[in-house]
Formats: C-alpha cells, sequence, structure tokens
C-alpha cells in the first residue's frame, strides 16, 4: 500500500470524523479569540494599556523584578526594595507560582508578558464559559452568548489591572463545567472530571486571590450540592424488562432507588473531596506562605465588619446594569464615592433581556439555581445597603471575615446572568426550531439567521461599551 493511499484514507477518516458540531465548535472558539484580541487591541498593536494606581506602583514593577530573576536563573523569593525587605513570593499578588505567568515570563519581557496575560485572560474566560454552556447542552450559539456576557461583563473588564482578582476567576466557569460533566457520567469518567475541577480551583489558588478563591468554592460547592439532589445524575441501573416475574421487577426497582441514593451521596463526596481537596492541594505551595505572612497583618484573621464593608453596591448602583454610564457627568468625571472598578455592575440590555428569557421562560431546574446565585451575588454586593444583609451572615464564617469589598460579589451575579442568558438564548433557538413544521424550513432558516445576527451584534457590543466605560474611568 502506497503512502499517498495510507495518507489519503487517514484524512477521509478524520473528515468523516469532523461533524458540524466539531466546526461549529472550533470556529465559536476562534472567534472568542478573535474577540479578546480586538478588545485588546491598543495594548497588542499601539503598546497602550489600561491601568490604575496599582499598576505602575506595584503589579507592572514586581512583575519585571520576577521576570528579571527568572531570566537571572533565580526564582526571586525575596526582594530588598519594598519596606527594607519583603517575602515576594508569599505575598503572593504577582502569582510568581501560577503556570500562565511562568510560560509568558520564561518567553517574553516583562512588558509584553502582561500585553499576552491580557489577552490570554480574557481568551479563557471566554472559553472556559463556553465549555460550561456547551456542558449545559447550550448549541454552539447559545454558548458563545453566554461566554461574551460572562469574559465581557463588568467583573473582569473593570478588574482587568488585579491580575490576581482576574487570575483567578476566570477559573470559575471551568470548576462549573467540569462538575456538570462528572455528574452526566459514571465510573471513571466522573472520577476525572472531579480531577479537572479540582486542577481548576488550583489554578485559581496559585493565582491566587483569596477573596475569589473562597466564591469559587462557595458557589461550586453550592452548586455541586444542589445537582446531586436535584438530578439528573447518572447512574446505572438494574434492568427490570416487563418480561420479568413481578417479585424479580419489584427487587430490581428496590435495588434501583437504594442505587439512586448511594450514587448521589458518593458523587457529592467525591465531589468535595477531589475539587476541593485536590484544588486546596495544588495550591498549597502558594497559600501557605500567604497564610503565614497573613499571620503579621491586622487582616490576617478577622477584621471589624465596617471595614469589611467598605465598597459595597450601593443601591443605585444596580441601575448600572444597563445604564453603565449613570455615574459619569458629561464632562467625563465620575462621580460615585466608591471606586468605579469596584462598584462596576454592566451586562447589557440584551444579555439582561435574555436573562429574564431564561430566568422566566426556561423552567430548567439547573436554571433554578443560576436565579438564586444571580439574587444571593447582589445580595452580598450590597452588604449592608441589601434588606437583608447576607453579607454580614458570610463574614461570620471563617476566611470570608479577613475580606473586605462586598461588591466584588458581582462575580457571581456577572456569572449567573450570562448563564442564564445563555439558557434564554437556547430556549429561543429551540422555540425557533419548533416553528420549523409551521413556517417552512425556507423561511425559518431565514428567521433563524437574522435572529443569530441582531442577537450577536447586540451582544458583541458589550466589550465596546465597556471599553468606553473603563477606558475612561
Amino acid at each position: 500500500m502506497s503512502a499517498r493511499t495510507t495518507c489519503g484514507r487517514a484524512a477521509r477518516l478524520v473528515l468523516a470524523g469532523l461533524t458540524w458540531r466539531g466546526w461549529a465548535d472550533g470556529i465559536a472558539l476562534l472567534l472568542l479569540l478573535a474577540l479578546a484580541m480586538f478588545f485588546n487591541r491598543d495594548a497588542l498593536v499601539s503598546n497602550r494599556i489600561f491601568f490604575e494606581n496599582d499598576t505602575p506602583a506595584f503589579y507592572y514593577p514586581l512583575l519585571e523584578r520576577m521576570g528579571q530573576g527568572m531570566e537571572a536563573g533565580v526564582f526571586p523569593l525575596w526582594i530588598r526594595t519594598i519596606f527594607g525587605g519583603f517575602p515576594l513570593f508569599a505575598d503572593s499578588e504577582t502569582g510568581m507560582a501560577y503556570p500562565i505567568n511562568l510560560l509568558l515570563l520564561n518567553n517574553f519581557p516583562a512588558w509584553w508578558a502582561m500585553v499576552l496575560h491580557r489577552t490570554a485572560v480574557f481568551t479563557l474566560g471566554a472559553w472556559f464559559m463556553y465549555a460550561f454552556g456547551r456542558s449545559m447542552g447550550f448549541r454552539p450559539f447559545s454558548a458563545a452568548v453566554a461566554a461574551v456576557a460572562f469574559a465581557y461583563g463588568s467583573f473582569l473588564v473593570a478588574q482587568m489591572h488585579h491580575t490576581n482578582i482576574v487570575n483567578s476567576a476566570i477559573w470559575l466557569p471551568l470548576v462549573f463545567c467540569s462538575i456538570e460533566m462528572a455528574l452526566r457520567g459514571h465510573g471513571r469518567r466522573r472520577y476525572q472530571w472531579f480531577a479537572v475541577g479540582g486542577l481548576a480551583v488550583g489554578m485559581a489558588c496559585l493565582a491566587v486571590h483569596v477573596q475569589v478563591v473562597l466564591m469559587i468554592l462557595l458557589a461550586s460547592g453550592s452548586y455541586l450540592v444542589y445537582r446531586t439532589v436535584t438530578g439528573p445524575v447518572n447512574v446505572p441501573l438494574v434492568s427490570a424488562a416487563l418480561p420479568q416475574r413481578f417479585l424479580k421487577r419489584l427487587l430490581a426497582a428496590h435495588n434501583n432507588v437504594w442505587r439512586t441514593i448511594l450514587a448521589r451521596f458518593s458523587a457529592l463526596a467525591a465531589g468535595a473531596g477531589l475539587v476541593a481537596g485536590l484544588g486546596l492541594l495544588t495550591g498549597a505551595v502558594q497559600l501557605l506562605p500567604l497564610m503565614e505572612l497573613a499571620q503579621f497583618s491586622y487582616r490576617g484573621m478577622r477584621v471589624d465588619y465596617g471595614f469589611a464593608a467598605t465598597y459595597a453596591m450601593p443601591p443605585l448602583g444596580l441601575l448600572q446594569g444597563v445604564a453603565p454610564y449613570l455615574f459619569k457627568t458629561t464632562a467625563g468625571a465620575w462621580w460615585t464615592q466608591q471606586a468605579t472598578w469596584e462598584t462596576a455592575l454592566y451586562l447589557g440590555v440584551p444579555v439582561v433581556v435574555l436573562a429574564v428569557m431564561g430566568a422566566g421562560l426556561a423552567r430548567s431546574r439547573r436554571g433554578l439555581f443560576f436565579v438564586g446565585l444571580t439574587i444571593a451575588g447582589l445580595l452580598l454586593a450590597l452588604g449592608p445597603n441589601a434588606p437583608f444583609n447576607l453579607h454580614r451572615l458570610l463574614w461570620e464564617l471563617p476566611g470570608f471575615s479577613a475580606m473586605r469589598a462586598p461588591a466584588r460579589f458581582t462575580l457571581l451575579v456577572v456569572f449567573g446572568a450570562a448563564t442564564l442568558a445563555g439558557l434564554g438564548c437556547h430556549w429561543l433557538d429551540s422555540r425557533l426550531s419548533r416553528s420549523r413544521s409551521v413556517l417552512g424550513p425556507v423561511s425559518l432558516r431565514g428567521i433563524d439567521r437574522a435572529t443569530a445576527a441582531v442577537v450577536f451584534g447586540f451582544v458583541s457590543m458589550v466589550p465596546l461599551l465597556l471599553g468606553l466605560v473603563t477606558v475612561t474611568a
């Protein structure tokens, strides 16, 4: 058999394995990468990067020092020029153990490492959210809508200059994706997906921003419990076919009940152990030095609640979800009492509309969880300004009692709303597909494409609007 014939057969097998779904996923991922590059075009093309005071005063100098040390073959655990000596590695804000930082600094100068890091943040955040949408059963377009809404919602865009915050936050959708995929599988496949979730938590811990890591553990733990209780959870059952005798069918049904209970309990235990346990174990190399350093800080264990409640979302700030310029004057100045990047909350009108559709019309058990997550995130972000101070109750828990800035819980709001928007878009897409028999294939195809073009056009405006909001802050 000639080499040409062999290569031809191999090519035919590869092409046969590429379904339209695979092509659609590949195209969506490439478009999300292109969108991240377009959003960061000023940095990639013109060497201009968005920054706030922390960038030139802290993040970039330490990143440059880390790059210089690695270029000299030294891992800079300590720096002498801060406070007469400072444990650089233990502070963790430079993310010295974070694999993406190590990869970039080993191959690029500090400036280009920061530029490429910004692009990587929005690319990975969108990709992970897209993967979660697909694990939820969304079609590619609906998953892409959720990905754009999450990656270019207010949290990642407004906090982009806080490197460790966004580095940790982008792993939240991947943790949820791994839990969803694990509960859809069984046996070895289930444990493999839980392990993926544990590694994602570990990456967030290596990044690390403790408050964001705690949010990830809180949200994903709640989702794991909710999913195992409400289902569906894939359980291999004993056959109870009709030809069997009544007693055998009864025993099989009884065994299936216990199999289901045992499978859900084991899934919950395995998920908690692998996702949280493996994640914290992976991040221990960064978390343990940080915990030791925290003992020398007044925020090491517990802070006064008045301090913990600083940077809470004002009630009027909720209107930013559809009116991003609410607190901006015609002269370009902001009149908020808090830092704009801490209390920003922008989703966009299309995302809000789709999220309402997903919450009210889709009638999904999983959708109910994300309605609750979004509402809980809003209450936590409002802090003492909320009708019910849920943040005060959370502050009583270890770990959360050392954190401030309740408005950062908008991460959960943006994530929950993005998931609901994807659910709403999927519901709308499914409804249009069911109308095929009434409208006919030709007319439906035109309506489907037109709807997709309009929705995608509106959603694509989100990063542009956010760019105007945050860059002029």
